[in-house]
């Protein structure tokens, strides 16, 4: 696709592109790699988008109400200020190219002059311990009333085709299938 130097967005967010043919709620949708750079010292974020002028309104958001999920920005942003930062269209890129344009983008990447957390685009990393403490932090976890009604009501009367109950049914053939391997304890076949 093209590579769009520098194309800055004004003070709401709105990129400053003419003649894109794909409209949103009467503004310009574009797909692309996107900045977000450090006027100061440089430093930037690389991400992607399907619609780059409302995500530049969401990362403006976002730090202006100082809830930002990336707290190396939110941390610069607040020492350096809105007026220190500039949101800028990198490349037009189709969406279903997306994902792989923006990790050519993270794999060039200076990794001690970026605030991505992850380099690895549509997924952050995350060491082993960190994925434990997330299990963890799940489980033994029981939902209140009030949430299992929502879900029943949520689930009653929905429809499962053939076609979905056969995808469901392959997805759990041979070693797919938690229990493969495994043989039921005694309590069970006692039971059975």
């Amino acid at each position: 696709m093209n590579s769009i130097e520098n194309i800055e967005c004004d003070p709401t967010g709105s990129i400053l592109i003419k003649n894109e043919p794909e409209q949103e709620n009467g503004t310009t949708k574009i797909s692309g790699i996107y900045k977000i750079i450090n006027k100061i010292n440089n430093k930037y974020y690389v991400g992607s988008s399907k619609n780059i002028s409302k995500r530049f309104k969401e990362h403006k958001t976002y730090l202006k109400g100082h809830y930002h999920f990336n707290s190396h920005l939110q941390y610069s942003w607040n020492k350096y200020g809105e007026n220190n930062f500039e949101f800028i269209l990198i490349e037009h890129v189709l969406p279903d190219q997306l994902l792989t344009t923006e990790q050519k983008y993270l794999n060039i990447s200076n990794k001690s002059n970026s605030y991505n957390a992850s380099f690895i685009a549509g997924r952050p990393e995350m060491s082993l311990e960190t994925r434990l403490k997330i299990s963890n932090s799940h489980k033994g976890k029981i939902a209140s009333e009030e949430t299992r009604q929502k879900l029943r009501e949520k689930w009653i009367g929905r429809i499962i085709t053939n076609e979905t109950k056969e995808k469901i049914r392959l997805s759990k053939l041979g070693n797919k299938n938690p229990n493969y391997n495994k043989s039921p304890n005694i309590e069970i076949r006692q039971t059975t």
